[in-house]
């Protein structure tokens, strides 16, 4: 009997073999994510809870803990943002060979779980703008570059050997030059756009 363990370790052997495009990597990222997000979604009455109480909530509370030292400002608000998500993703890519890919499941599957479960709960009890003005403000963008950072990591975990000084350079010039403008800009848009947004339509109903 071939242990789970194993047979993974035979696939990404076999993976391996095969040269893969910056863009096959991303679609790969993006379709392990909305997976999650769709398991997530149905799962939501037994995810919901936890995924506040464990990984929102928390998260919420480091950010405003985050955002009061520097401030308090919606720039430090984006700042800490920014930040937040900016080491995400460099850890991320960092430990994605080490860690055989774990670093790149937490941020793809247990974010896919979490905004899956959290998402259905706020169509279900809120009025569909607000959500809508909660999340794609920002959340495309954001998104946009946690699954672009993913990528890199997928690349790195399934470089050979030949392979692996081609992908830390194009990891380190993408991060740089792509991954870290797109979480900025996302930042910005949630830390200044988004609670205006919220606010107006607060207003309105």
């Amino acid at each position: 009997m071939i242990l789970p363990y194993r047979l993974i370790e035979s696939k990404l052997r076999h993976w391996r073999e095969n040269t893969y495009s910056p863009r096959q990597l991303v679609w790969l990222a993006v379709l392990l994510f909305l997976g999650s997000v769709m398991i997530g979604g149905v799962l939501h009455p037994v995810l919901a809870k936890p995924a506040y109480l464990f990984l929102l909530k928390p998260t919420t509370n480091a950010l405003d803990a985050l955002s009061t030292a520097l401030g308090g400002l919606p720039l430090a608000i984006s700042l800490a943002i920014f930040l937040k998500n900016a080491a995400a993703v460099l850890i991320t890519i960092g430990f994605a060979r080490r860690t055989r890919g774990m670093s790149v499941a937490l941020l793809l599957v247990v974010n896919g779980l979490m905004i899956g479960s959290m998402l259905t709960v706020s169509i279900l009890h809120h009025p569909l703008g607000v959500v809508a003005a909660g999340f794609l403000t920002h959340g495309i963008l954001e998104l946009a570059g946690v699954m672009l950072g993913a990528s890199l990591g997928l690349g790195l975990l399934l470089s050979t050997e030949e392979q692996l000084l081609h992908w830390r350079r194009h990891s380190v010039r993408t991060f740089a030059l792509m991954v870290l403008p797109i979480l900025f800009t996302a930042a910005v848009l949630e830390g200044h756009l988004t609670p205006v947004l919220l606010a107006r339509l607060a207003g309105t109903m």
